[in-house]
């Protein structure tokens, strides 16, 4: 059997969860982890071909690198449709590197459901309602509104301190003042009420939360995923090598997996690809949070969609979607190359884009869709349907 050799690499790294790092303005909720897998007799020929590549953009690179912060986040405001042409030959060298050869494992874990998980540990599902469910409804929220008091109050120590529950406190008031504001405007956010009108009475009958006391990350989610991929694939002969990180590395000892290695990415190509990838990725989903999230509690009863500008292209551009399409989806059945928490909204909603542009035939036909953000809504919400059911009753 053959031997394969992976290679990790990751965006939005937070070795901490401090209070000042979730309230950073920088702050982005997403862990992305990025491995690629190949046989190793095809190392050499790939090898030669990411040397070709990164030889042509030499101007490129930094400190012997090319990166991928040379793909800048303000280029991707309305995603491919808004990347300068000048970066588009750079992008369609890079994605045409993927061939079948090369297997590609995704993990895009969120920061604040690990929070509140710790928050709700001592929570038992009930009949009416799922610990999974009460988790899911928070983390979505804190996504959508990034409420300050809120998230303060998770940590211990905090101004927010009074006596009982300050967690509990915060959270009543947060989604009373939601509901509140959403019967502003009940026809659109109904299902918004309900949910936050059961997740307030299930946290009224909680006697007690508990604050986040685990700071450091967990690196065991995305690579509990990776081992079920590798099982998934029956692939039992492999070496994995991490781009630098200790504690990624002792988690994946620890987890069993095999021929741990960590290395510089200067001289590892694997792991520069997998950064590039994870780059790519990265900044596609921070794009699509910040189109689709709310500015403020009263933003939030209002109806949000991608604008058009997100879906007028050339053929050139929506060809390029179609590429990472077939790199990050296909198959699309085999669902362990993509892997979450039960909180996987900014996934769906990458997952679905790529769906929706590989659907299209042509831009022309692209354009002559009336209202292309509430189609994408509508195949995002069914996709989050569809996870929600597997993660709380399947």
């Amino acid at each position: 059997m053959s031997r394969f050799n992976l290679y990790y690499d990751e965006s939005e790294h937070s070795r901490q969860l401090t209070l000042r790092t979730i309230t950073a303005n920088n702050y982005s909720d997403n862990f992305i982890v990025i491995v690629l897998a190949w046989d190793e007799e095809n190392e050499k020929t790939l090898a030669s071909r990411y040397s070709e590549f990164e030889e042509k953009y030499s101007k490129r690179k930094s400190k012997g690198e090319i990166k991928s912060t040379s793909l800048k986040q303000k280029q991707f405001k309305y995603g491919l449709a808004s990347l300068p042409d000048q970066n588009l030959p750079f992008l369609e060298d890079y994605l045409h590197l993927f061939n079948q050869n090369i297997q590609v494992y995704l993990s895009v874990s969120s920061k604040f459901e690990y929070l509140i998980n710790q928050v709700l540990r001592e929570y038992k599902s009930s009949e009416s309602f799922s610990r999974e469910g009460a988790v899911y409804i928070i983390t979505k929220a804190l996504n959508q509104y990034m409420p300050r008091e809120v998230i303060e109050s998770l940590y211990p120590k905090t101004s927010f301190q009074k006596k009982g529950d300050p967690a509990i406190d915060t959270l009543l008031n947060f989604f009373s003042e939601r509901i509140k504001a959403d019967y502003k405007n009940p026809g659109l956010k109904q299902k918004e009420i309900q949910a936050y009108s059961q997740i307030h009475a299930v946290l009224s009958l909680v006697k007690q939360t508990n604050q986040v006391n685990h700071l450091d990350w967990d690196y065991d989610i995305a690579l509990k995923g990776l081992l079920a991929y590798l099982k998934h694939h029956s692939i039992d002969d492999y070496s994995l090598t991490i781009d630098r990180e200790e504690k990624t590395g002792e988690s994946a000892e620890h987890l069993g997996l095999q021929s741990v290695e960590l290395a510089d990415s200067e001289h590892c190509f694997g792991i520069r690809m997998a950064d590039m990838l994870a780059g790519i990725v990265d900044r596609l989903l921070k794009a699509l949070h910040a189109a689709l999230r709310y500015d403020s509690l009263d933003d939030g009863i209002h109806e949000k969609h991608l604008t058009n500008n997100w879906f007028h292209m050339n053929d050139h551009r929506l060809n390029l979607y179609k590429t990472l399409n077939n790199i990050i989806m296909e198959p699309q059945s085999d669902d362990s190359k993509r892997n979450s928490g039960i909180y996987a909204d900014d996934l769906i909603l990458i997952t679905s884009l790529l769906k929706m542009m590989e659907g299209v035939p042509s831009a022309d036909e692209l354009l002559k869709i009336s209202n292309p953000g509430e189609k994408f809504d509508e195949l995002a919400r069914k996709e989050l349907k569809n996870h929600l059911y597997k993660h709380m009753w399947g």
